[in-house]
């Protein structure tokens, strides 16, 4: 036996879905059992916010892209600093200038 639902939604959201539900070949009654379906195996609504676009979701970096990233980060980091010395920050700047340069050839 079937138990009957009843729900309020705007007339025209109705129209629409009603529209869609007829291209689908589906009827109202087969979304609404989808919908109980998915909240008793998820315990939750379905999500209603859409995916972030390709651009913001996470890349994972692999094989030479994985080397280059590495490659640059080091080029760009400066090494950690064991203990604070009391020196200021353009001095201390200054100091890893000269270390990271330290094999150039000035001419």
């Amino acid at each position: 036996m079937d138990a009957m639902v009843s729900a309020r939604v705007p007339v025209e959201v109705k129209k629409q879905v009603d529209d869609v539900l007829k291209e689908l070949g589906s009827s109202a009654t087969e979304l609404v059992n989808a919908a109980y379906d998915y909240v008793l195996k998820n315990k939750a609504l379905p999500s209603t916010q859409t995916p972030p676009p390709a651009t913001m979701q996470r890349k994972v970096l692999r094989g030479k892209q994985l080397e280059q990233f590495k490659e640059f980060w080091s080029a760009h980091t400066a090494p950690e600093i064991p203990e604070y010395d009391g020196t200021n920050f353009k001095e201390l700047l200054g100091r890893l200038r000269e270390e990271r340069h330290e094999g150039i050839d000035r001419q």
